[in-house]
C-alpha cells in the first residue's frame, strides 16, 4: 500500500511553523559566522609565540640560520617554511637573562655557564638524541659555582669540583669540570699560582679544594693581598689581614 502526501492537506499552521524556524536556523547561522571568521590564509610574516618550558618565557623573534643577532641568544631551533633549505632552519632569540637557558655551550658576555641540559628546544638536523645541547646562564657573584676552569673577568678561582650538572657530552666521568668563583680580598686562599691584577703574593700552599682531576701538586694555592700598603693599627705596626680560608679549614703554611 501506498501512501501519497499532498500538500494541499498539509495543515496551514504547519507550514508556518516550519519556516518560522529555518528562518530563525538561517539567522543563528550567520550571526556564528561573523563571530567566528574563518581564517583562509596565515600572512607569512606572522609567527606564533613559543613557549620555552625550561625558561617559562615566551619568545616570538625569529631568524633564518642558527646566528642570532648581536645582543640575543638563541633559545630554540626550528623548521620555518620561509627560510631556505629543509629541515631545522631558523632560530628563536631573545635577550639573556638569569637562569635562561640558552642553545649551545658558549654564554654571551656578561654570563657564566652554571649548567648544560639536553632540551628537544635545541635539537638540530645533526644532534644526536639525548646530548647535552644547551646551557643555563647567570651573570657572576661571589661563591657561584660555574661550569668550566676558567674564572671571569674580575674573580678568582677558590675551589674545584666534579658536577654531574657540568658534564658534556665528551667529559670523563668523575672529571673536575667546575669553579667555585670569589672576587679577589686581602687574604683570600685562591687557587692557583698567579695572582691578579692589583694583588701580590703573600704565600704559597696547599689546598685540597683546589686539586683538579685528582692530580697533586704542591703549592697549588696562594694567600694574596692588595698592592696597596694595608692600614696601619694607629701605633705604626701594619695589620697583616688574617687568610680567608675554605670551610675545612686554613691549610699548613708553606713558604
Amino acid at each position: 500500500m501506498k501512501i501519497i502526501l499532498s500538500w494541499s492537506k498539509v495543515n496551514p499552521a504547519f507550514i508556518a511553523t516550519l519556516t518560522s524556524h529555518l528562518i530563525q536556523l538561517t539567522l543563528l547561522s550567520s550571526l556564528l559566522l561573523l563571530a567566528n571568521p574563518v581564517r583562509s590564509q596565515v600572512s607569512e610574516n606572522v609567527t606564533e609565540p613559543e613557549f620555552q618550558e625550561e625558561s617559562g618565557q615566551f619568545s616570538t623573534n625569529i631568524v633564518c640560520g642558527f646566528t642570532p643577532p648581536a645582543g640575543y641568544v638563541a633559545v630554540a631551533y626550528r623548521a620555518e617554511f620561509s627560510c631556505p633549505g629543509s629541515g631545522i632552519n631558523a632560530t628563536v632569540y631573545q635577550l639573556p637573562s638569569n637562569g635562561l637557558q640558552i642553545c649551545g655551550f658558549t654564554p654571551p658576555a656578561g654570563y657564566v655557564a652554571v649548567s648544560y641540559r639536553s632540551t628537544s628546544a635545541c635539537y638540530t638536523n645533526s644532534s644526536s638524541f639525548g646530548a647535552n645541547n644547551s646551557t643555563i646562564i647567570q651573570t657572576p657573584i661571589n661563591g657561584l659555582q660555574i661550569c668550566g676552569l676558567n674564572s671571569p673577568s674580575g674573580f678568582v678561582p677558590v675551589a674545584y669540583r666534579s658536577e654531574s650538572g657540568c658534564s658534556t657530552n665528551t667529559s670523563p666521568l668523575g672529571a673536575t669540570n667546575s669553579t667555585v668563583i670569589q672576587t679577589p680580598t686581602n687574604g683570600l686562599l685562591m687557587c692557583g699560582l698567579n695572582p691578579p691584577p692589583g694583588y701580590v703574593i703573600s704565600f704559597s700552599t696547599y689546598s685540597s679544594s683546589c686539586v683538579t682531576n685528582n692530580i697533586t701538586t704542591n703549592p697549588n694555592a696562594i694567600v694574596i693581598n692588595a698592592t696597596t700598603p694595608p692600614p696601619s693599627d694607629g701605633g705604626g705596626q701594619v695589620k697583616i689581614p688574617k687568610p680567608i680560608c675554605p670551610p675545612e679549614g686554613c691549610p699548613k703554611l708553606s713558604y
